[in-house]
């Protein structure tokens, strides 16, 4: 017999322009799809005093902990959630090698944590689980732009396209994707809200069949335009903790996935479904777009489905059913 899980409290960001409240939307979603009795209240005020300081506490708490966002949460205010009886699990986003003191003590006082890549340097009350991979979704997002492209005349027809999906940081390489892309007849599909009027015309300019959508786009929304592109693309190279959700969005859309092995990639490297290019120059990023139709899409089908967000929720739901036992 199945046991019900009772309130769970979600703290940390939700929803927005954000990702770890995009994160928190994947999670309670995909939580409430696959056990019909749960019930979470989030809570978006990130002080802890907001939570202490209520007369009652849910039976779980569930830190959704970026290390800035969540910076007032200390392991004290994990303690006196625990001293009123209620369990504390955090997931904690900015994983490290080594992973820092912050993250020990805190991971350490927690009844349980969650980190998305492995770790040989904390305690035993632990789980490593990757971040999930969104649904795939209809491409009638990529399929409308398309048309408004071609009835237009200003580019794409019958070229191949390659999307990506990010905050537009020079660690990026956008500018070296629209180059190679260039170079190899393809046009290039940029997800990207914050990307500036600079960028545009620079990446445009760079080739001239590169489209920016800059309208933040419900999560949805970002699956559907990858889903119709030819071939994805994270060709991201970075030392900044934690793992990435944009390669998560880019699996989502079960295409071939070119990608660059970077510090947020950390746990998906050993990953042969994934074309990981070790050249980085505009020569082999065109050639790897070019023969991107010999790169098979069925391991990549078969990844996103093993790391499903549904999948990653029974596992969630596991730890807060044993958390109450």
């Amino acid at each position: 017999m199945t046991r019900t899980i009772p309130h769970v409290m979600l703290v940390g960001p939700y929803g927005g322009q954000c990702g770890i409240g995009q994160y928190a939307e994947y999670w309670r979603e995909s939580l409430f799809a696959t056990n019909d009795d749960l019930k979470v209240h989030t809570e978006t005020d990130l002080h802890p005093n907001v939570v202490l300081e209520r007369s009652k506490l849910p039976p779980v708490i569930v830190l959704n902990y970026q290390a800035a966002l969540l910076s007032q949460w200390h392991p004290s205010h994990i303690f006196e959630v625990q001293s009123r009886g209620s369990k504390v699990l955090t997931i904690w986003h900015d994983s490290g090698v080594p992973n820092s003191d912050h993250c020990k003590l805190i991971c350490e006082a927690s009844d349980h944590f969650v980190l998305h890549e492995p770790y040989d340097d904390l305690t035993p009350n632990g789980t490593y689980l990757r971040q999930g991979i969104p649904s795939w979704e209809d491409p009638v997002k990529f399929w409308l732009l398309k048309q408004e492209m071609n009835r237009t005349e200003r580019w794409w027809g019958e070229q191949p396209i390659v999307g990506t999906v990010g905050l537009t940081m020079g660690y990026r390489n956008v500018d070296l994707l629209c180059r190679a892309a260039h170079l190899a007849g393809w046009g290039v599909l940029v997800l990207a809200s914050r990307a500036t009027d600079q960028e545009v015309t620079d990446w445009t300019a760079l080739n001239p069949a590169c489209h920016v959508v800059r309208d933040f786009l419900p999560k949805e929304d970002v699956v559907s335009y990858l889903a119709g592109c030819d071939a994805t693309a994270q060709l991201v190279v970075t030392n900044n903790a934690g793992t990435s959700g944009g390669i998560r969005q880019c699996l989502a859309a079960r295409k071939s996935l070119i990608a660059f092995r970077s510090r947020q990639f950390r746990d998906l490297e050993r990953e042969p479904a994934i074309h990981w290019l070790d050249d980085g120059s505009v020569e082999a990023v065109a050639d790897a777009l070019e023969h991107s139709d010999l790169w098979p899409r069925l391991p990549i089908i078969r990844l996103a489905a093993r790391d499903s967000w549904l999948n990653a929720s029974k596992v969630y739901a596991n730890i807060i059913r044993d958390l109450l036992a």
